[in-house]
Order: C-alpha cells, then structure tokens, then sequence
C-alpha cells in the first residue's frame, strides 16, 4: 500500500400533494392511516446513547395521512414526533404518545428555478442528505451544505441545527439552514402550510429556528449550485503551532478556503478545503476509495486513533482533490442489542459555539480544562474535539449561528468546539461533557438542544441569544425533552425574550 494512503488510515479517525403558497390549506375528512404499528424492539438513536418504548407508531406515505395523524388526537396521542434517523445525541425525538417515520416520504420531486433565478430542489421530508447529494450530482450539481454524516433526513434539520465548514458563498454554505428557500408543513391543527423566502422571510426565519415544536415537515426547497472541484489537505501540527497560525491570520477563512480541526492539547489535524485550481483532476477512484471508506470506519466506530495522531507529524500533508459529497458518507443501522451485549463503539458529540475573534483563548482555556480533567480521572479524555468554521445568520432570530446575544450581535465567523468519543455511555464521557458544559457557561459559549447533551433549561437560556422555545396552543408536538425548554406562558414573558432573570426569581 503507499504510503500516503497508509499515512490517511492514521488520520482517517480523525406523492408530493398541491401546496398553498404562503399560506394554509383547509382541513379535511381523512381516513385513519392504514400502517399504524408498534415496533418489536425498543427504538434507539444511532449511538445507542438512549433507547425508548413507543406507545403509537405511525409510518405514512403520503401528507393526506400525516394530516389525519395530526388531526385524530384520540387515536394518535400527543405528543406527535417525526422521526428520521435519530442522528440526534439527546432525546428530543422521545415519545410516549405518537412517533411519525417520515423515512417513506424520501423522494426527491423537481428541480426549479426559484423566484431569484436560482436554482433549486424540492424534496421531501424523508429523504437521507446522502440521496439528494447523489441526485444532484447525477445533475453535476450540489448543495453548498454537505455534512460528514450523511443519514440525516432532510426534514429532521430544517428547523434544527446542522454544520459544515463549507467552501464558497458563505452566505449559503455551513449550515443547510441557509439553502432552505422554502417548507411546506402539516401544523398543530393538521393544515397543510407553505411558507417560501421570497413571500414569507421572517415566518420562514422563525420556523427553521423552531425544533421541530411548530409542525411535520413534508417537503423542503433548496438551493443548488454547480458542483465544485476541491482540494483537501490533511495536516497534523503541534496544537500551540495550529493557535499560532490563528492568531497571526495565517489560517484566512473565504469563499475560496475553509478549515476543519481535529482538536487535541498535544497534537490537532488541520484539515483545509480548497476550490481546486483550474485544470485539477480528481484523485483517482482507487486511491479515492480508501480514503472515503477509512473515512467512513472511523466515524462509524467513534474516530479511536487520536492516540496515533504524534506518530504522524513530521509526515508530508496527505493531499486529495474530490467533490465534497463524495466525502459525505453512509453508516446504516447498528445491530440490535441483545441483553447486555456490546454492540461496539459508534461516535458521540457535543456540540458548542463560540465567535471566531476568541479562538485562541476559547482554545487555550478549553486544553486547559481537558488536561486537568484527564489528571484528575485516571487518565481519561476524549478522542478530539471537531472544529468548524461557519459565517453567522444575520436573519436568524436567535440561537445557534445567529447574530444575537453577548459576542455573537455583529456579522462574523463562529467556530464550534464539539468534543467526540466512541461510547456515549461512558460514565467519565458523560461526567466531561457536563463540565464542558459549565465551562461554556463560563465562557460564554452557545449550545444547542439537538446536539448538545445534559442541558438544563437554565444553561439553555443563560447562554447568548438563546431564548425559550414557542410552541403552539395544543403542545401538540411537544416531547418531554423539549416541555423542559419552551416559553412559560404562566410568566407571561413575550416570546423571542430571555426568560432566565423570570425563572430565577
């Protein structure tokens, strides 16, 4: 094998119904969904971080059904959550009253021109990202948003949070938040509504800010662009030298150039993205192969090599030149557990955020924190923490990559510190990310109820530009895990404020 790929194995670890536009579509008589069923074994997300029972599960096909679903509270109790891939690291998808699986309603339905004159996909709200990448790319087109992990329904990111440090306009790339031009959903009281950016921007805002708590979502418009060729380069440096490069610019993220780090207080992989020059060719399918597939072994397994990551410097960058979806990978299911057996290791994360401008203290600080955690705990850390660079939301209205809150108000680059393991039930795992969590209260860090684990209603609210979540009269999508989050309307606190000085009284 050469060894340049012998070199990456060591760092591989590191039935659309007619929409309304603008508006609702009246209810109407439906009959009962015919695939009502319950599961045989316990459902449980990919990491088997959590796993719970279902009292009523429902699989439609079509938004007729789902619109009954929502309507017939009697035969489907509340609360109704759309399931996906359970790619999610907390329970937010738990239910003990009627869990929808959109995953048969995953067929990509047009390509459009959108009312700017771009070009667009609409799908539905099944569809994995993995399958509207290789859609488009049989069109040589792409999204600007293509994550590692590519099982995530399209649906279960439209109103939560998603991240890549994307190359190109980074008013569309990092999150697929910004290529979402337009949804159609079923809401609390089973309407069919239509809401687009050109007719509807600050209710199209405020839904894909929701967490899912104001409807089912059906089908998604997109943005798409010509794919582009890029380069990626792979090296590991000592992490003071990685500081050193932020702190003098030497790292400049563009439209041009992105970054992703493999975090650790001895040694990190920086990994940069590039548009490939003029006249590049694509890295060869052999060699290309087992990059992607030691790419894909290593996330699937919860990325275990950090410890060989000193071994590798002093070796030449390992270099490759491909389109990103093909870096988009996918995992399938891990077997069901039986008893008490193992079923292996399978990654884990938290997620946080913070402004680009504190990079290097927000980096120091946080080796700082990681290295006496591991002297005070027989030796225990994580495998890295995952490093992104994403261009905040200027229309946003609050949250994760918006421009509000202490630190974030003005446009910028917001880099997330996302530490990883492979067994997130892990007693010392566990027990590092709730300190990590005290550290970015500390910090001023942001989190989020998707993807950052053993939040409390006062961290979630404490930290900048979150604010309590609205929720519609009937809670009728309304889990437990997020009953903990949403506004209290007891307090009478308008919603789109911060409740923690009210619920500290």
């Amino acid at each position: 094998m050469p060894r340049r790929v012998l070199f990456f194995f060591l760092l591989a670890f590191i039935a659309s119904a007619t929409r309304t536009r603008g508006g609702h579509r009246p209810r109407s008589p439906t009959p009962p969904v015919s695939s009502v069923q319950t599961p045989l074994v316990p459902l449980h997300n990919w990491g088997y971080a959590y796993s719970f029972e279902v009292t009523t599960f429902v699989a439609p096909t079509t938004i007729v059904e789902i619109q009954s679903i929502v309507q017939d509270t009697v035969l489907y109790p509340s609360p109704v959550r759309a399931l996906g891939n359970i790619h999610s690291v907390t329970a937010c998808v738990v239910s003990n009253g009627t869990i929808v699986d959109m995953r048969g309603m995953d067929k990509v339905l047009s390509l459009d021109k959108s009312s700017h004159g771009s070009q667009t996909v609409s799908v539905q709200g099944g569809v994995t990202l993995i399958n509207v990448h290789n859609y488009l790319a049989d069109q040589d087109l792409e999204l600007p948003f293509a994550a590692e992990i590519g099982d995530a329904t399209v649906g279960s990111l439209t109103s939560s949070i998603s991240k890549d440090s994307g190359v190109g306009d980074p008013a569309v790339t990092g999150s697929l938040y910004k290529s979402i031009v337009g949804v159609t959903y079923v809401n609390h009281m089973g309407d069919l509504v239509t809401l687009t950016d050109a007719d509807n921007t600050t209710a199209l805002a405020h839904f894909k800010s929701s967490e899912g708590l104001l409807g089912i979502v059906v089908i998604v418009d997109l943005l798409v662009r010509p794919a582009k060729l890029l380069t990626f380069t792979n090296r590991v440096l000592p992490t003071a030298e990685v500081l050193n490069h932020l702190y003098n610019n030497s790292f400049h993220v563009n439209a041009d150039t992105n970054y992703w780090f493999l975090l650790h207080p001895e040694y990190s992989l920086v990994q940069k993205r590039t548009l490939a020059l003029p006249g590049a060719q694509e890295t060869d399918p052999v060699t290309l192969s087992v990059i992607v597939n030691a790419t894909r072994a290593s996330f699937a397994e919860g990325i275990l090599g950090v410890a060989l990551i000193s071994k590798s410097v002093g070796n030449p960058p390992m270099r490759w030149t491909t389109y990103k979806h093909k870096m988009v990978n996918h995992y399938g299911a891990l077997p069901a557990p039986t008893g008490n057996a193992s079923v292996g290791p399978r990654l884990d994360f938290t997620w946080f955020e913070y402004p680009i401008e504190r990079f290097q203290e927000i980096v120091m600080a946080y080796m700082a924190f990681w290295k006496e955690f591991k002297d005070s705990h027989n030796d225990f850390e994580p495998a890295a923490a995952a490093t992104y660079f994403v261009r905040r939301i200027s229309e946003k209205p609050h949250g994760w990559f918006s421009q509000t809150g202490k630190g974030f108000e003005n446009p910028g680059l917001s880099f997330t510190l996302d530490p990883i393991y492979h067994d997130p039930n892990d007693p010392l795992w566990q027990e590092f990310l709730q300190e990590s969590i005290k550290f970015a209260t500390t910090y001023g860090g942001r989190v989020a109820l998707t993807q950052t684990r053993f939040l409390t209603r006062e961290d979630f609210l404490s930290a900048p530009g979150n604010v309590a979540l609205e929720e519609p009269p009937n809670g009728r999508f309304t889990s437990a895990y997020f009953a903990q989050f949403v506004f209290l309307k007891k307090n009478a606190t308008p919603p789109g404020t911060t409740e923690v000085q009210k619920d500290a009284t």
